[in-house]
Order: structure tokens, then sequence, then C-alpha cells
């Protein structure tokens, strides 16, 4: 045993320790490290945490590029100008994702001024296993679809919370068929009924499909290639996604 001591590197000391490096640790790392001598800051893999890396920046990036095919569709069907936008280059919209992600990254090291050690806390994204075939169909998540290689013809998405919607509507601009599937009886459930209506009659007009109260029975297939979605309504093949996160271990 002492032998095995003897080869462990020497123990660092900190006035404080903050485990993850999201919006509550990263700010009360750099406040707390303007007086305090020493600040450790622990992430286990995102520095800087969800936020810059795989979930709110990235996705607006995706909005945006779907923002952009969007406005030049109907720019070219009001006649201003030719256009012909009908392939959307994925690897494109995916590196203006990944180089906006790298200049965060090393934003949040320039201003934690000091030496992070690697580890995490946070959110995960939610795959309720009482979905049937739902782990086995390894669907993307708002993170896996962030690298998609190209726009598939059709795009199924699980669950009409915000996550899913925003990427329903993006992958609708960018040129898939989209069809959300929610169990609940109306999309944006967190909203008041009035509200929900109202913007659900504006994806619904942008040609997007909304299935309610349909709770799925099966799943067949992978992810990635094509997937059989059964539920008590409808069936539906197409490339999977599931919306959603929880909190993180």
């Amino acid at each position: 045993m002492s032998a095995v001591l003897k080869e462990q590197a020497p123990v660092e000391h900190f006035d404080a320790h903050i485990l993850g490096s999201g919006e509550a640790g990263k700010y009360l790392s750099w406040h707390l490290a303007s007086s305090l001598n020493c600040v450790a800051l622990v992430e286990r893999r995102y520095i800087g945490g969800s936020w810059p890396n795989i979930a709110c920046l990235p996705s607006k990036d995706v909005i945006h590029s779907a923002n952009i095919t969007h406005n030049t569709r109907k720019a070219a069907a009001s006649g201003f100008f030719p256009s012909d936008v009908a392939h959307v280059d994925m690897a494109v919209v995916r590196q203006g994702i990944r180089d906006m992600v790298q200049g965060l990254v090393e934003m949040h090291r320039t201003a934690s001024g000091r030496r992070d050690i690697i580890t995490s806390t946070g959110s995960s994204p939610r795959l309720d296993d009482d979905m049937p075939g739902l782990l086995e169909a390894n669907p993307l998540t708002h993170v896996e679809i962030l690298e998609v290689k190209e726009v598939p013809s059709h795009r199924v998405i699980l669950r009409g919370g915000y996550s899913g919607l925003e990427f329903a509507q993006a992958m609708r601009r960018l040129g898939s068929e989209v069809s959300v599937v929610e169990r609940g009886s109306h999309m944006f459930k967190h909203e008041d009924d009035d509200i929900s209506s109202a913007l659900s009659e504006i994806f619904i007009n942008e040609g997007i499909e909304f299935h309610t109260s349909a709770a799925v029975q099966h799943m067949g297939g992978r992810s990635g290639t094509s997937v059989t979605v059964i539920t008590t309504v409808l069936r539906q093949v197409g490339h999977l996604m599931v919306g959603g996160a929880e909190p993180g271990p």
C-alpha cells in the first residue's frame, strides 16, 4: 500500500471545489476566484456545461441555418431572384456548429484563468425505457442530431416539448418531412391552451404533422436507416429523434 501511495501525484489543496462547469458552476467559480486563493472547477466532459456545447447555443445555430433556408425559399417563391435551395449541405451547417462551440469553449478556458479538473454534472437526454423498442432503435437526441450529415426525407420526433419542437421546425425548414408524436392531448404542454394552439398553428402551416394522444406501442428498425413507430392512432416510418432532457447523474 505504501508503494502505491508513493507513486500517486501530490495532493493539491483548494479553497473551494465546484462540481460542474454549467451556468451555476462557472459563474460561482469566477466569482469565488476573485476573492479566494485557489478554486477548483471540476468538469467531466463539456467545459462550460451543456449550454454552449450540446444544448441551447448549438441548437440555435441549427435554427439560424434553417431560417436562412426558409427565407431564401420564400424569396425565391416570390420571384425576387432565382434560387435552387432544394439541397442543403449539412456538412456546412455542422461545421458552423463546431466552430461556434470551439470558440465558446476557449472563452470559458480563458475566463476561468485556472487549471481545471475535468468531470461533469448537469442534464442528460431523456430516453424512456417504457416506450417499447425505443432503446433498441437507438434514436437521435438533441445531442446526436447536431452531427447529422444529411437531411433525411422524413424525420419522426417523439415528444412535443421544447427541444423536440425546435428541431422539428428546423428540420422541416432544412427540407425534411416531419411528424411529431406526442402522448399528451396537445403540443407545448407547459403553455396555456391559447398559446399552445397559436404556436401549433404556425408549425402546421409550415407543413409539420402533429399526432397527439398517441401512445407508442411498438418500434422496429434502427435510427440512421429507418424506424417504424406504431402508436395507438397511427403508423410512421422515418428517421427517429426523441426530445427531452432530465437531470444528469
